[in-house]
Formats: C-alpha cells, sequence, structure tokens
C-alpha cells in the first residue's frame, strides 16, 4: 500500500489537456498579471538589448494562478541564458516593488540560475550605462517562469477516453496509478500521459513505490509522444522489472504508459514518482572525447569555447572572460543515449597492452577481467546502468558482461532484439545469461577458422594512465561461423574511465547470410533485460556498416567542483566567482598570467578523482630591453642625445632627469635630448605605457667632467696606464673621498670602494678595452680618469 500523504488530487481526464499556452514577456517598465511563459530583456527573443541606450527599467510580474486552498501561487524562474555587459545590471525583487527584500544583483556572465520568489510577485530593475560591450554581452537573458507550489500536486494516470495524449506542466508533483495515494489501480486501462517541464528543462522522476502485476505494464519514453510518435522507450517496467531509483529526460518530458490487463485478482499497489526539474544534464563539449578532462579558453556569449593554450588580452577592453568546457558526467548512469560519432579509433586493434584471446575460445565467456591494470594502485571503476564495477567479462561473440560469469560455454544462436517487450526474462541465448551486458557488434565470431590473415584475433587490455584509462576488446579481422573465407569483421568497444562512457568502432561489419539469419547486433541491455539503447538499425539484425562508431552517453545531472586559480593552486591564489562551480570566470589581468582551473569529480562509488587544465593570459606592456645608449660623461654646456631602440609595446616612453638643473628637450620617439647647464651628476630615466600597463623603468648615470676629452684631473693620477691589471691611484685628496669606482664603457659599475679607500685597485678579472675609474665626495663625483686594460 502507497503512504498516503497528499489531500488534494488531480484526476486527469477526457476534460483535462492542461496545455500550456506560454506568453513571452520583454522587459519594459510597468507592472504585468502572469500565469506562466519566457521573460527576456527589452531586446526580446531575437535581439540583444541596446547596450549604447543608458536607461533604468522597472517591471513587477504578479502571479495570478490560485493554489487548491485559492492562494495565489508563487512564481519559479530558471535563468537559462543571461549576460549583462560592463555596467549592466539586473537587480531582481522578492516582491512588488524595490522596497522588497533583494534577491540579487546580477551582471556579466553571473546568471540568477534557478529560483523561487516567496509570495506571488516579483520585481526587475535592469540599468545600462550606455557604453559599448565586447563578447556579446549585450545578448541579455532568457528566463522561463511558471507558478510554483511548494506542496507538490498529486497527479492520478487514471482511465478515460482519450484523443489525445493529456499533458502537465510541473516542476514539483507526485505520480500515481489511477488507485492513487491509498488505493490499487483499475483494471482494463490503456493510459498515457505526458509531464513537460514547466521550466523549459529536464525532469526527473524518482521511483518511490512500484507493485505492477505481471499481466500489466509500465512504458515510459523519452519524450512527448504526441510531438513525437517515435520518442525513445527508456524501458517497460512491471514485478521482477522494477524502474531504476530514477529516471532522467534528455529532453524536456516524459511520458507514461500504463495498461492494466486481467482479472480483478491482478490488480495491485500501482506506482508513485517524485516530479522535478533539474536546470542541465551532461552535455559533452563539440568534439570531445571520451575521457574526462576539462579545456580552457576564451568565451564569448552565444558561440562555442575552443580550448587553448594560451590568448592575448585585449587591453583596450575592461576584462576577459574564460571558460572551462568539463567533459565529466555526474555519477547517475540508470539511462543513456546514443549517438553517431567520427570513425577515428583513438586506441590501436591490437599491439601493446593488449592481450590475444586464444583462437580456441569460440563461443566462450572469457571470465572476470579486472578494469584495474596489474600493478596500478588507483582503482578503475566502471558504472553501468546504476551499479560500478571493477570487472568485466569478455565474451568472444562480441560483447562485455558485468555479471560474474566464469570462463564457460556463452551460445551463439540468436534472433531477438533488444529488450525483449514480450518476456524480459529472455536469456537470449538459451541458457546463457546475456543482460546486463554491451554488444558492439555481437555476432556468431569464428576465431579459429582456416588461415586467418596476419594479426587476426581477439585482443582485450588497458590503455591509458590514470585517472584517464579505458578497457578496450577488439575483434581484428575476423570471419564468422560459416563464412570463413571472406566476410571479415573489425570492431572494437572502449569502456572510458570516470565518464563512464562506451565507444563502438566498427570499421567493418559483414553479414553471414546462410548463418543465423546474418545476425549483429550493437547495443546496451541492463541487468532486468527491460531497457536497452540501440543505435538506429543496429538492433539485431541483418545489416552491413563500415567506417562508423557509436558513443553511448549515460543520462545524469553534472556532478563535480570547478575551482580557479591564478598561477599556482594554492588557497592564496584562489579566485571566486559569484556562484559555485561556475565554468565561466571574468578576470582583468596587469600582467601576463596563468589561469588554471581545477575541476573535481565524484565516481558512483563515491571516489575522487581531480584533473586541471591551464591557460595563459598574455598581457603585452611595454617591453624596454637594454640600456639607454649615450654618454655616461658629459660636459657643461653641452647637448647630448640619449635613445632605448629596444622598446616594444609602447604607446608613449616617459622620460625624466633627477637633476634640477638640467633639462630634457627634444623628446621624440624612442629618443630624447639632455641640456647639460651645471656642473654634477643626474639619472636618467625612461619607462613606457599603454592601454596594458607600464613596464619597468631603465635608469642610466650620467656624470660632469672638467675635460671629458683629457678624462684626467690634475689631482688624480693613475699607473700603469695602460695596465695588465694592477692600478695605483695617487691623489691629493685621499682623505675628503667619499667612494672610488670602477666602471666599464657602457657605465656599468663593476667595483666599488667604500670603506678603506685603496691606492691600489685589480682589474685583472675584466676583459682588455677601456674603464673609468670615478672619485665621489659628498655623494658627487670629483673626478673620473680613463684607463686601458691591455
Amino acid at each position: 500500500m502507497k503512504k498516503y500523504y497528499i489531500t488534494f488530487v488531480i484526476i486527469l481526464s477526457v476534460f483535462l489537456t492542461n496545455k500550456i499556452d506560454a506568453q513571452t514577456y520583454n522587459m519594459i517598465n510597468g507592472i504585468i498579471d502572469v500565469s506562466h511563459g519566457t521573460f527576456y530583456d527589452d531586446g526580446g527573443a531575437s535581439n540583444p538589448y541596446n547596450s549604447l541606450a543608458a536607461e533604468s527599467i522597472q517591471m513587477t510580474l504578479n502571479s495570478i494562478t490560485n493554489d487548491n486552498l485559492g492562494n495565489l501561487n508563487p512564481l519559479q524562474f530558471n535563468f537559462s541564458e543571461f549576460s549583462c555587459g560592463i555596467g549592466d545590471t539586473l537587480y531582481i525583487y522578492d516582491g512588488n516593488s524595490t522596497s522588497s527584500p533583494l534577491i540579487g544583483a546580477y551582471t556579466l556572465i553571473q546568471s540568477p540560475g534557478v529560483f523561487n520568489t516567496t509570495g506571488s510577485a516579483i520585481t526587475f530593475v535592469f540599468v545600462s550605462d550606455g557604453i559599448e560591450d565586447a563578447y556579446g554581452l549585450n545578448n541579455g537573458w532568457v528566463a522561463q517562469f511558471s507558478p510554483y507550489n511548494p506542496n507538490p500536486s498529486t497527479i492520478l494516470l487514471s482511465s478515460g477516453t482519450i484523443t489525445q495524449t493529456p499533458e502537465i506542466f510541473t516542476c514539483n508533483a507526485t505520480l500515481y496509478d489511477s488507485g492513487g495515494p491509498s488505493g490499487n489501480y483499475s483494471l482494463g486501462g490503456n493510459n498515457t500521459l505526458v509531464i513537460t517541464s514547466s521550466l523549459n528543462s529536464h525532469l526527473i522522476a524518482y521511483t518511490q513505490f512500484f507493485d505492477v502485476h505481471t499481466t500489466c505494464l509500465l512504458e515510459i519514453f523519452d519524450g512527448n509522444l504526441n510531438t513525437n510518435p517515435n520518442a525513445r522507450r527508456i524501458g517497460y517496467f512491471k514485478n521482477g522489472f522494477t524502474p531504476p531509483a530514477q529516471i532522467i529526460s534528455s529532453t524536456q518530458s516524459l511520458t507514461f504508459k500504463f495498461t492494466s490487463n486481467g482479472s480483478p485478482a491482478n490488480t495491485a499497489g500501482g506506482f508513485q514518482f517524485n516530479i522535478g526539474c533539474i536546470p542541465a544534464i551532461f552535455q559533452q563539449p563539440t568534439g570531445a572525447s571520451g575521457f574526462p578532462g576539462t579545456g580552457m579558453g576564451m568565451y564569448e556569449v552565444g558561440s562555442n569555447t575552443t580550448p587553448t593554450n594560451e590568448i592575448t588580452f585585449d587591453c583596450n577592453q575592461p576584462i576577459v572572460l574564460l571558460e572551462t568546457t568539463v567533459n565529466v558526467p555526474g555519477v547517475s548512469t540508470y539511462d543513456y543515449t546514443v549517438s553517431s560519432i567520427p570513425f577515428a579509433p583513438p586506441f590501436p586493434w591490437y599491439g601493446t597492452g593488449l592481450i590475444q584471446v586464444p583462437t580456441t575460445q569460440d563461443d566462450m565467456w572469457l571470465g572476470p577481467k579486472p578494469l584495474t591494470p596489474s600493478g596500478s594502485l588507483d582503482t578503475f571503476s566502471f558504472s553501468f546502468y546504476g551499479s560500478p564495477y571493477t570487472f568485466c567479462v569478455p565474451n568472444s561473440n562480441g560483447a562485455i558482461s558485468f555479471n560474474n560469469i566464469t570462463i564457460g560455454p556463452a551460445g551463439y544462436v540468436f534472433n531477438q532484439t533488444i529488450p525483449n517487450i514480450l518476456d524480459p526474462n529472455f536469456t537470449f541465448i538459451n541458457g546463457n545469461n546475456h543482460k546486463n551486458t554491451i554488444f558492439g557488434v555481437f555476432q556468431d565470431t569464428y576465431p579459429g577458422a582456416g588461415s586467418p590473415p596476419q594479426y587476426s584475433g581477439i585482443y582485450y587490455g588497458h590503455q591509458g594512465t590514470y585517472p584517464n584509462r579505458v578497457f578496450v576488446f577488439t575483434f581484428y579481422r575476423l570471419p564468422q561461423y560459416s563464412c570463413t573465407s571472406d566476410n571479415l569483421s573489425t570492431y572494437q568497444m572502449v569502456l572510458y574511465e570516470g565518464t563512464n562512457i562506451i565507444d563502438v568502432y566498427i570499421q567493418d561489419r559483414t553479414v553471414c547470410e546462410s548463418w543465423n539469419s546474418g545476425s549483429g547486433l550493437v547495443g546496451i541491455l541492463n541487468i532486468g533485460g527491460n531497457q536497452a539503447v540501440t543505435p538506429p538499425n543496429r538492433n539485431t539484425g541483418n545489416w552491413v556498416a563500415s567506417q562508423e562508431a557509436w558513443r553511448f552517453t549515460p543520462i545524469t545531472p553534472v556532478n563535480y567542483e570547478i575551482q580557479w586559480f591564478e598561477n599556482v593552486v594554492n588557497n592564496a591564489n584562489k579566485l571566486t566567482t559569484p556562484i559555485t562551480n561556475d565554468s565561466k570566470i571574468a578576470v582583468r589581468p596587469n600582467q601576463t598570467t596563468n589561469y588554471i582551473s581545477l575541476v573535481t569529480a565524484t565516481r558512483q562509488d563515491g571516489s575522487t578523482y581531480s584533473f586541471l587544465d591551464t591557460l595563459k593570459v598574455i598581457v603585452n606592456t611595454p617591453t624596454l630591453e637594454g640600456n639607454i645608449v649615450g654618454n655616461y660623461f658629459v660636459s657643461l654646456n653641452q647637448i647630448y642625445s640619449y635613445s632605448i631602440p629596444n622598446a616594444t609595446n609602447y604607446d608613449s616612453l616617459i622620460w625624466s632627469i633627477d637633476n634640477p638643473n638640467w633639462t630634457l628637450t627634444n623628446i621624440n620617439g624612442t629618443g630624447v635630448n639632455v641640456s647639460i647647464n651645471s656642473l654634477g651628476n643626474g639619472t636618467l630615466s625612461v619607462y613606457g605605457i599603454n592601454q596594458c600597463g607600464v613596464s619597468d623603468t631603465i635608469q642610466m648615470n650620467i656624470s660632469t667632467t672638467l675635460n671629458i676629452d683629457d678624462q684626467t684631473l690634475d689631482f688624480i693620477t693613475v699607473s700603469p696606464n695602460p695596465t695588465s691589471g694592477l692600478v695605483k691611484i695617487n691623489s691629493n685628496i685621499t682623505s675628503n673621498i667619499d667612494k672610488i669606482d670602477v666602471l666599464d664603457n657602457k657605465g656599468r659599475v663593476l667595483l666599488v670602494h667604500t670603506d678603506q679607500l685603496p691606492t691600489e685597485i685589480d682589474i685583472t678579472s675584466q676583459s682588455s678595452g677601456t674603464y673609468y675609474i670615478r672619485m665621489w665626495v659628498q655623494n658627487k663625483v670629483i673626478g673620473t680618469t680613463k684607463i686601458i686594460k691591455k
């Protein structure tokens, strides 16, 4: 007996259609009464908003839908798209005015996501600064909304003659059979109901109770049978073949079809599903492999992000948007989609890491094979139809089972499609359990036939390294029984660690018309035999294929954590995002920076693993290299020219001199003139600026002398000059000298003496050339003399 806890029941009958005629609402000034619909920025469904219009718009939406007690329903919103320019903000208030509590202020790519109002009204205020935006940020938003009842509605899948399948729009309901929360279902009905997300999202149905007699049948479809009569059947269910713990739609709808036949003795308690919505399910990035991973690139609203290693920041923009595309499904594997992928097998058909199966093992289960490679400390766990496994059992006819089957016969004759609608107890091949199995390609292969081509055979094993490993099962250039001289087939199954994705690569699948009706099969079958997924035209039958590939992907919400870092993965360098686990971030680097996205995912068995990607954002600040070119030693009342030839990426160069009596003139490009208007010293400095920032400063020390040409003061003598290394210094003012230093001909200081002033300086270690010895008194150069090193 089902638990009875809800009083008000919605009975579906011929009078109930519940088809929502959704309205669209653009952001305008005003107050509007609404039930449900889609809410856009003021650009509407087809256009972005005008970022050049400085405006402030205030709009209030009032719910007009009542619950079962006559109270106005709150509203539930799902912002499926959102972007606003820099300086543009959407404010959301939980009530009928801006005096109501602020739900949040949202800008850039900070989406409001999914939320409910606490009352029956909501107020939006949109403020735009009128400045043109980059990266498509003015695309605005799309939000689906509908009435929301905190207490789930009760829906009965009831009897009645119908001309069109009823459809209910909801994100919070409990679905029962016709008996409701407390009674058994009635017999003799064939009833169908479509439940569609009221938020234009995906549905999730949690199985709470299930008791359906074996003469009755519940079928669940991924989609809306009203609009798509060929919607994929997820499975069929009755006692002994119960639904999984949860069922997730890959579309916006689930269709429930219940057939109740038999005598009154065959009635039973029925079923109960709790219905909810999830904003998004795992969708593989375009061109992604089956491996888990993440890839970073520059994000532009409305475009696919292409992962790359580095980008250059446009410093004319205040920010750059980054996105990390994550290729990680969640832990749910109760159902799958199948899609065609390019035929590009990433792993060898045979060779290193793969074990060849003896040709004598025909029509055999090969026994349990560990998914974790020998010697590895990291467990390879693979989830299949809701259960984690650490082993698999290959079959020499092209199947992989997750049943614990020892080495032994597997049979070969089959002609049934999967799943078997009439009898899910079928063993597929008499006496052999082929449920809980991957088929790709399943056919009566004969590995021991005649004289096989080179490398012909069955191979299995591991490829890759943790956490990106696969189990590979290959059939290479093998015939089928009774067609041994030709009709060779080559195909491969790949099981991916972490993502639980299954790939099937078919280089050639030929048909043996004279044996077993030419049957071949590609697909997956659950442990109950009542859920199966097959590619189009690849269920059991007589078909050929060449150069094709199929991917089976779990239908699952995402289940991972994203953290962002600058340069180093540690708490000090961790970046925050407005929304937890946001795959997008806005940054404003002032220097070249490595941005890191760290993704941590959870497996079905509860263990976790992490991987990261790094994107280098290059900031082209000005670069000044080398030295200032010009005279280090100057004479009074002269003008000298200086330049910095190795300067790049600058908009302008800023020159300065710290001697107040010296002046800069003719500043032009990379050069400047310095007028020496007094004796003394000065430091000439230059740095570059552009939109990206400021370069390092390059400096040059300049000193005046009494006679640059002579370079020898009458109170300073050095000998010998030229010298091979040791230089004696003679000066009649030695006691007043504060410092003596030695410079090369580029003005670089090589030696400095500031304590006990030497009478001898050793430049033996310096190369041959011209050097200068300067003497300092009270922080001023009082003389410079030139020496020649031989």
